[in-house]
């Protein structure tokens, strides 16, 4: 039982890390030129950790932290300033929304447990319960960004459906005017998406302007169509 319970918890953490991963990618979202004042620096870009060293926008970073996860701009900008890795920050964020606390409190649940598996056992969350709460931030996403009915699209996340294979396939129901099933129904293990596209009489050009869409949804650097079908992508 305490197996089974553990390996909940780390697909659970797993599934924290794709979801902010993809909606909120650290250095593609937020690099930025070095905008430096008159005294040589700028308040609001930060060095991010990693051997990259990309600087970036926290109080933008903020911004996409509060609208999608529903926490304080404040404190992520507070976290940001005393040093905490954006990461844990947006693990942080994701535990909040699912478990209705403030950023601050869940901080400070992980700051006296150490570990991200006991945060999740001390705030009582279940594997349904953090799918859920992806699934209506990905949702959410969907809507705001790809005008994507909210309750279409949880329908199809809760029937086992890829995030970004709905995203797609949502593109091209506008294009054909064709049901979004019907078209999810055509993607198989041997065919693309840019296969489908062209069955379904798709141009060239159109279909480059349905990647442009998907790409506003999911700024994930390097991602292309051969991404679609790797499981680390799954929604």
């Amino acid at each position: 039982m305490k197996n089974i319970l553990k390996k909940q918890v780390l697909s659970a953490l797993a599934g924290v890390a794709l979801t902010t991963a993809l909606l909120i990618p650290l250095n593609t979202t937020y690099a930025a030129a070095a905008d430096h004042d008159n005294n040589g620096a700028n308040p609001v870009q930060q060095e991010a950790c990693g051997p990259q060293h990309h600087h970036f926008d926290a109080n933008k970073m903020a911004q996409d932290v509060s609208d999608t996860f529903g926490v304080e701009k404040k404190d992520v900008l507070y976290y940001v300033n005393e040093g905490v890795q954006p990461h844990e920050i947006f693990k942080a964020s994701f535990f909040a929304k699912a478990s209705g606390r403030s950023l601050k409190q869940v901080m400070e649940i992980k700051a006296q447990n150490g570990d991200w598996k006991e945060v999740i056992q001390k705030l009582n969350l279940s594997k349904d319960k953090l799918k859920a709460t992806k699934n209506d931030i990905v949702s959410t996403k969907l809507e705001k960004t790809l005008k994507m009915p909210k309750n279409d699209s949880l329908a199809l996340l809760k029937n086992g459906y890829r995030v970004k294979d709905i995203a797609v396939a949502d593109e091209l129901s506008i294009n054909t005017n064709k049901p979004i099933q019907d078209i999810l129904n055509m993607k198989a293990i041997n065919n693309s998406w840019k296969d489908v596209a062209k069955t379904l009489g798709v141009s060239d050009d159109t279909w480059k302007t349905d990647m442009e869409n998907v790409h506003t949804v999911f700024p994930h650097r390097g991602f292309g169509e051969h991404h679609m079908n790797h499981e680390t992508f799954n929604g």
